[in-house]
């Protein structure tokens, strides 16, 4: 019988992850729900604890909710997944979008002037940010998403799957606005996304994960030509994009264990249609196999 009182299990998210994001790059984290990957942006920018490093421009930031966080925090801004709820329900979108001006305790005029060229740039009228958000689009809502974010001139937008909750023509006119936007702002992405056709686009490059461990990262190009964990193929294989996958599909067996008791040896051993004995009892480890590309598989 198990008490109330015993302790709970620690479950440790994201594990042995090592990785460098390129100034005007766009990397791309990609994997199940459940893989750790927004955890990673959290932590990141300083909302949980962990143990290693993180730099910023050549600094060591220190652990959760430090001072020292708010260096990145400052020069970078999340974008979430769901628009509607991203937004303040009872406010405009116009209130919004100047909230981070006005807890720098800038005046209206200022707020409206710095705003008025990034809705111009984004397509979105006056009349529609004076609006709530439940009285506009996805659309609309996404791009007053954006527009807050690039009020203060960040460096690095972190974009945790920002195309999700919109329809097929508002995504491609959204992901088209975000390609432009970090031309013309010189922006850093860090990229979440379950759209591989979407990652393919923009990625500059891919990390692969499964329950928290790195299975693949590679130059995008790379990736999606010259793959060799089985977990990618079976991610690429599940795209449903016409012409986007051209060889046998691949349908892996049973669920994604409980990160709080992950197999031993290779995490992805129980449902990989390639493993070998040693996966089973053997973890891999992350092996680069050519300038750029690095995976965790015995058998690459």
């Amino acid at each position: 019988m198990k008490s109330w009182f015993a302790p709970k299990a620690r479950l440790k998210a994201v594990q042995d992850v090592n990785l460098e994001v390129a100034k005007g790059g766009v990397f791309s984290l990609i994997g199940e729900s459940g893989s750790g990957k927004s955890t990673i942006i959290q932590t990141l920018l300083g909302f949980h604890p962990y143990s290693g490093k993180v730099y910023f421009r050549g600094a060591a930031l220190s652990g959760s909710g430090a001072q020292k966080h708010q260096a990145l925090r400052r020069r970078a801004q999340l974008v979430f997944q769901d628009p509607w709820a991203s937004l303040s329900p009872y406010h405009s979108l116009q209130w919004s979008a100047e909230e981070p001006l006005r807890c720098q305790g800038k005046p209206k005029h200022i707020r409206k002037e710095l705003l008025r060229p990034i809705l111009d740039r984004l397509g979105i009228s006056q009349a529609v940010m004076q609006r709530r958000p439940s009285e506009v689009s996805g659309g609309e809502c996404q791009r007053a998403c954006l527009a807050r974010a690039l009020v203060n001139r960040p460096e690095v937008l972190f974009l945790d799957e920002p195309l999700s909750a919109l329809d097929a023509h508002i995504r491609k006119q959204v992901a088209e606005l975000l390609i432009g936007l970090r031309r013309e702002y010189n922006l850093t992405y860090f990229l979440v996304s379950h759209d591989l056709a979407l990652v393919k686009k923009m990625a500059s490059f891919v990390l692969v994960l499964y329950l928290g461990r790195v299975m693949e990262m590679a130059r995008a190009d790379l990736f999606f030509t010259r793959h060799k964990h089985p977990y990618s193929r079976a991610l690429l294989s599940s795209v449903l994009t016409p012409g986007f996958w051209r060889q046998e599909r691949v349908v892996l067996s049973n669920e994604m264990p409980s990160p709080l008791a992950p197999p031993k040896g290779c995490v992805f051993h129980t449902r990989c249609p390639s493993r070998i004995a040693l996966c089973e009892t053997e973890p891999p480890e992350l092996r680069q196999i050519s300038p750029q590309h690095f995976t965790a598989c015995h058998l690459a």
